[in-house]
Formats: C-alpha cells, structure tokens, sequence
C-alpha cells in the first residue's frame, strides 16, 4: 500500500492553490480563490444514513466510546448528502468522512481563536474581523467561500447568517459539494481518483493543502476498510 502511495504521489499534481479550510491553518495556503461555476446534480431518491450505520463502529474507537447525540445526528447528515448527490466510491466516503472527523469530531462547531502570540493567531487576524472564520464540519473561512457556497445552497443565505454553516444537513452538504465539485481549492475527489486507487496523502489539497494529510490518512483507512470489508 506505501509503494502505491508513492508512486501516485509521484503522479499527482503538486501545484497548492488551497484556501484556508480546517482547525489546524499553520502550514495553510491562503486564498481565497475564484473558481469556475459547476453544475450540481442531486440524487431525487430516499436517503437512509447507510454509511453512518456502517461506519458507526470505526467513529465511536476514534471517539474512545460511543458517539453523543451531536456527533450521531451530523454522521447522519453526512451520510445523507453523500447518498444525495450520488457519491458511490467507497474511497471517496471514507475521505469524506476522515475530513469531517478530523476538522470536528463529528460536532458542528466554530474555529476558536488562538492564542496572542502565535503564528495562528496572525493568521487568523486576516479573517477574523469579518466573522467569516471557520464554522461546520469543513470550518468554512472567508466571505468568497460562504458567498460561493450560497449560490449552490439554493434559498440558504450564508453571507448574512453564517452561523447557518453550523446546522447539520447544510454543513454536511458544503463539505460533500465542497468535496465532489471542487468548491473549495478547484481541485476534487475525482482528483485524486485512479481506476481502483486513491490518493489520501495529496487528496488533502482539496481543502487546506497538505495540513495534517498523513494524519487524516490514518483515520482514511480505518473507514475505507470497513466500508469495503
């Protein structure tokens, strides 16, 4: 699995246009960017949280127990956009939901401010004036990428009320739209797609460049061994 890795590291593209997504923004490249328009297909079928169901068991060893409410009701969000907008790869799930746990373990939540002092903290104080820091399970930052993602959730205004990011089946929606269409840096899941193989380590460029890839890479095969065993 390692000499696979390397070779499609190898192979794939190594320009970093990220924009500042995620808890951990230290080795984040700022933006924000414009990206194309793209169209949004949705899936007009019954969703059933097949995958928060399946991926309950690897969610609650991370968590060190069972999930609480919140963490259950967001998995359950997460699944549901990942059934709704056709999301199939059993690759592209488990990195999905390895984005999600490591930005928020699973809770909605906003991005706190770092301490005075620190590199973070200077990197906070470009945005945070203009309370569009990070919020949900993809921390959602800057007024370009809450504008954009408000064009895509059609009659949800994020720019007046960006606390919107917070409730669950918006938030899980941004991160899976986000995730498939390229939404955040221009660059998606299919991206980092290979007939049967993915690419986890550079698959993080899709939202905060290679901030902590190794790390959600480990959480990546936890879930894609459940999914597929």
């Amino acid at each position: 699995m390692q000499l696979c890795r390397l070779l499609l590291a190898w192979l794939s593209p190594k320009k970093d246009n990220s924009p500042p997504l995620g808890e951990d923004k230290e080795n984040a490249i700022y933006g924000p960017y414009d990206l194309k328009e793209v169209e949004i297909v949705e899936k007009k079928v019954p969703v059933k949280g097949l995958y928060s169901t399946l991926l309950l068991p690897v969610l609650c060893q991370l968590n060190r127990g069972k999930l609480d409410i919140e963490q259950s009701s967001l998995s359950l969000s997460i699944s549901n956009a990942i059934d709704k907008y056709d999301i199939k790869d059993p690759h592209h799930i488990a990195y999905i939901y390895a984005t999600a746990w490591h930005e928020c373990k699973m809770r909605s939540v906003r991005e706190k401010r770092a301490r005075k002092g620190t590199n973070l903290r200077k990197l906070q104080d470009r945005y945070w004036h203009t309370g569009y820091y990070g919020r949900g399970p993809v921390q959602l930052t800057w007024k370009p990428n809450y504008e954009r993602m408000s064009r895509y959730l059609k009659g949800i205004d994020l720019v007046t009320n960006p606390d919107k990011a917070l409730d669950h089946d918006i938030g899980a929606t941004i991160l899976v739209l986000g995730m498939k269409y390229g939404l955040f840096t221009g660059k998606r899941l299919s991206d980092y797609t290979y007939e049967d193989a993915f690419d986890p380590v550079e698959a993080r460029r899709i939202v905060n460049g290679l901030d902590k890839a190794n790390l959600i890479t480990k959480y990546y095969d936890k879930m894609l061994f459940r999914l597929i065993n």
